[in-house]
């Protein structure tokens, strides 16, 4: 799996001692294997030789792998990998309802069948936007609401190829409620499901809700639902094997009865919380208890100013713990045992949740639970719960002092740090902050949930790391309205106390009109900074020329932002003498800048802040339009008016503009004619959105005509400027224009029979066995890639390459294509999975070039996030034939992986068109098979 940067954090926090060690490598060519393996000859080899239905756990013991299926009242036996009878189900052809084993055909209250198909919602893959019924909850004690359903895979999208059923059901709750869930398969479906919450935002915290109910040994699946507050919720019901890994389709087979469930949701009561005692900032649940599928309720009063920190810990692989805060009807936050490391936890992993979150007034109680995200059911697992409090002192306003302690109430987790803390009135504010510190300090800019908004002079990697800074004046800006703290940390401890003075206030940012200047804008020497918004007007001037003038001697550097994604500082903060990068992506900047916007945001956030710090420092706005020839816009095989009377201007170039249809290609051609027409050495240039050059001709020859090939971007436009490389003079010219369709492939069966070419090829060194890429390789002689001509290419351990290798990625998440968000254009990907122990080969023989991968599949559960599967094989070549620009996708007798998980396919150089034969579809790839893609005109 690709390695997240934050588990740096690993011998850094969870005793918040900070004692500087050496931390974790993250892309790396070290090996480590994980627990209940050994490393053997460089090959990680498990402690324990499983039997059938089972693998090696986290513990080097046996356990279920989900592969066997137990239904019919029997339970899967991990010592003998068979299915025994399990005295603890309901026999024969009863089913769970209520608690009670019951005769589904003997006067059973059903009170919702399933409705048509397709019914999923769209959950774990099933493409519908429909429900399969909705439940309405029965008065708490009173009987369980019903559900009858089947589980029968189908071809819904009509592309040859099963789809999983999942059938979704919705319900509505008006407040924190808790269920039981039991979902009983019968004729051989091993039942479960999954249960989600419909969130507001990414910010809600019902958007880590997320349960699973599974069961590895048996056909039932079983437990409670604590859901924490008022809103929607669904229960996808599928095969557990679906649940488990959403590529996987589970059906009867021909001849057989058909999969069906029976689901029984009762409302029960929520019991009276248990209440936690704080001594010194610390609690505990008592211990010994047991966490098998119910959820633990425990409340708490007098929580500190600073963070509030509830963990839940279990020692199990089975299990993934969950944490939920509610104060009152109100949710607060739900933490989930998989998530990455903040930067006060590192090594976060699953089997430990910590729920952080502040603003609870000291005379509130709080309710907490400890729940599981998943649980296996093969054991009884026990837990820890704790919950611990901080200290914070708010920062002054009005240019006053506020001194904060290292937190020594709760020396556990937040030693050696001090809290401050200030509030922001509304969403979307910019705050204007001047603030210093009596000691140089590591600083950090947190939300109340302890995720980092800015990072300040703290290492977003390792932590505090003695990149200190004495003040900060600037701009910040919030997402959310709320409480926000900077934790600071001083690496010399001195005095076990930081001093703060600081004024805070709210910005008020002026608007900027397109042809309106906005004369004499003055930075604030306090904060440094000034900040403006503007509407971008992109419909009626799609390009536009921005220009900023100084007043005085000061130098102002100017940047524009995406309202919507900015957030934390706008400015650099001065490290030891080094300016940090601002940690945010600035659309453009510069004194004067010209930009087409049509792709760009309804509108920005202008910033102005001074690169020196004298002088008088004021700044006057004039944005204008462009001046440019519109084309409009051009339909792929309409002739194009030729322009014949053009000429160059001394400065600027002369710019042009069309718009047409993505991945459309144009050929523009460029004439000199008049009187200076054999003196004349003209250029024309493909512009940028910055009006950066994208690709130029220039006329070898003084007179002569020349032409340029450009392939129209995914936003639908070209845009084009042309200048005299020679003559001072002015030079007259024509402009003519073909727009051609983009290149089509015809996809067929192909004919070619895997090869392996490791044992007389090239091995390719791929610089790591996990997210390994290999340097630029040269591509067969003649290849075209979607009409366009190529040259090097990088590989992926991942299962495919890419020709345009600039900021490549080995990216292990896999991706629909084409896809202008991802940093590897000109993809070519026979199997694009996330893949491990992979060996990379290629030989060239005549016209064609093959690329070989051969290694095994990483598997993710759809909600777990962790690897369920490291032995299924992929066996895979691509045969590039410069002589006809052909692609073959060839599978060997080894290829495992049917296409579940995996993108098959290609695009061109610019991620505008693609031909893609398959994303994340099971059944779509087949061993000693081959798929050849063939190039149109």
């Amino acid at each position: 799996m690709k390695c997240d940067p934050m588990r740096r954090y690993q011998s850094l926090v969870m005793a918040m001692s900070f004692a500087l060690g050496a931390f974790a490598g993250c892309g790396d060519n070290s090996k480590s294997c994980g627990t209940g393996t050994e490393d053997k000859d460089g090959v990680c080899t498990p402690l324990a030789t499983c039997g059938t239905g089972t693998k090696v756990g986290s513990d080097g013991t046996c356990v279920p792998d989900g592969s066997v299926v137990c239904t019919g009242g029997t339970i899967f036996n991990a010592t003998s990998g068979h299915c025994d009878v399990d005295p603890a189900s309901c026999q024969g052809d009863t089913v769970l309802i209520d608690g009670t084993c019951q005769d589904p055909t003997a006067g059973l209250t059903v009170d919702s069948t399933e409705a048509a198909e397709p019914n999923g919602l769209g959950v774990l893959g099933e493409p519908s936007q429909n429900p399969a019924g909705i439940i309405t909850l029965k008065a708490v004690g009173g009987d369980a609401f019903v559900i009858h359903g089947k589980i029968i895979p189908a071809d819904h999208n009509d592309d040859g190829i099963l789809d999983n059923d999942v059938d979704t059901y919705g319900m509505q709750v008006s407040g924190p409620t808790l269920i039981e869930v039991s979902v009983d398969g019968v004729h051989g479906l091993s039942a479960g499901f999954l249960s989600l919450a419909a969130a507001k935002s990414a910010s809600d915290p019902l958007a880590n809700y997320t349960r699973a109910g599974v069961n590895l040994t048996g056909d039932t699946s079983k437990r409670q639902l604590y859901l924490p507050t008022a809103g929607i919720y669904v229960i996808a019901v599928a095969d557990t094997r679906t649940v488990l890994s959403s590529g996987t389709v589970a059906g009867a087979t021909t001849g057989h009865p058909d999969f069906e469930y029976y689901v029984s949701i009762k409302n029960l009561a929520l019991p009276t919380p248990t209440p936690l005692t704080l001594t010194n900032g610390h609690a505990s649940a008592p211990a010994g208890d047991t966490l098998n599928g119910d959820v633990k309720f425990f409340s708490a009063t007098g929580l500190g100013a600073g963070y509030n920190v509830a963990s839940e810990r279990v020692d199990s692989p089975n299990m993934n713990p969950s944490v939920v805060v509610n104060n009152g009807p109100k949710l607060l936050q739900i933490a989930r045992g998989s998530t990455a490391p903040d930067p006060f936890f590192g090594g976060v992993t699953i089997g430990t949740a910590d729920a952080a979150f502040s603003g609870v007034a000291t005379t509130d109680t709080v309710t907490l639970a400890a729940d599981s995200e998943y649980f296996y059911n093969t054991e009884t697992p026990t837990y820890t719960f704790t919950l611990d409090t901080s200290s914070a002192v708010p920062l002054s306003t009005s240019g006053g002092t506020a001194t904060a302690p290292n937190l020594t109430d709760s020396p556990t987790l937040f030693s050696q740090l001090n809290l401050f803390y200030f509030d922001v009135a509304n969403d979307n504010d910019t705050i204007n902050l001047a603030l210093s510190w009596n000691h140089p300090v590591d600083a950090v800019l947190l939300d109340s949930h302890r995720a980092a908004l800015d990072y300040l002079s703290w290492d977003p990697q390792n932590g505090p790391v003695g990149d200190t800074i004495s003040a900060y004046n600037g701009q910040l800006r919030f997402p959310k309205a709320g409480r926000y703290y900077i934790a600071v940390y001083d690496p010399n401890n001195a005095a076990g106390s930081n001093t703060a003075t600081s004024t805070i206030a709210t910005a008020t940012n002026a608007a900027v009109t397109l042809g309106t200047p906005l004369a004499a804008q003055t930075v604030d020497d306090k904060y440094d900074s000034l900040s403006f918004t503007y509407a971008s007007m992109a419909t009626t001037e799609p390009w536009q020329l921005l220009k900023t003038t100084t007043t005085g001697s000061a130098t102002l550097a100017v940047d524009f932002y995406d309202p919507s994604t900015t957030f934390g500082r706008l400015d650099p903060v001065d490290v030891s003498g080094t300016p940090l990068a601002p940690t945010l992506s600035p659309v453009f900047s510069g004194a004067a800048v010209g930009r087409i916007v049509l792709a760009d945001p309804t509108s920005y956030l202008v910033h102005v802040r001074p690169d020196t710090t004298t002088g008088a420092r004021a700044i006057t706005l004039n944005f204008a339009a462009r001046v440019f020839h519109d084309y409009m816009t051009l339909t792929a095989g309409t002739a194009v008016p030729t322009l014949a009377t053009e000429t160059t201007t001394a400065t600027p170039p002369k710019f042009y503009f069309l718009k047409t249809a993505a991945g459309n290609r144009l050929t523009i051609t460029i004439t000199p004619n008049g009187a200076t027409a054999a003196t004349e050495k003209l250029s024309v240039q493909t512009l940028a959105t910055d009006e950066t050059t994208v690709s130029q001709s220039t006329s070898a020859v003084l007179g002569a005509t020349h032409s340029l090939d450009v392939t129209a971007t995914q936003a639908g436009w070209v845009a084009f400027s042309v200048n005299d490389a020679l003559n001072s003079a002015l030079s007259n010219y024509s402009v003519a224009i073909t727009v051609k369709a983009p290149v089509a492939y015809t996809n067929a069966a192909g004919t070619t029979v895997f090869a392996d070419v490791c044992p007389t090829g090239t091995v390719v060194n791929t610089f790591g066995n996990d997210e390994g890429t290999s340097d630029p390789v040269t591509g067969p002689t003649g290849f075209k890639l979607f009409g366009a001509a190529t040259t090097d290419f990088v590989i992926s351990t991942n299962g495919f390459l890419a020709f345009d290798n600039a900021g490549f990625d080995a990216e292990y998440q896999n991706l629909s294509l084409p896809d202008a968000t991802d940093t590897s254009n000109g993809v070519v990907a026979p199997y694009w999975d996330d893949l491990n122990n992979v060996v990379v080969c290629t030989k060239t023989t005549g016209t064609k070039m093959t690329i070989q991968w051969t290694g095994t599949i990483c598997n993710l559960s759809s909600y777990a996030q962790r690897c369920l599967d490291g032995v299924t094989k992929v066996q895979t070549q691509a045969i590039l034939d410069g002589s006809n620009s052909t692609i073959e996708f060839v599978y060997g007798p080894l290829q495992g992986g049917t296409g579940g998980g995996a993108t098959v396919g290609i695009e061109d150089l610019q991620s505008v068109v693609a031909d893609q034969l398959s994303f994340d579809t099971a059944g779509s790839v087949a061993a000693s098979s081959s798929k050849k893609l063939t190039p149109g005109p």
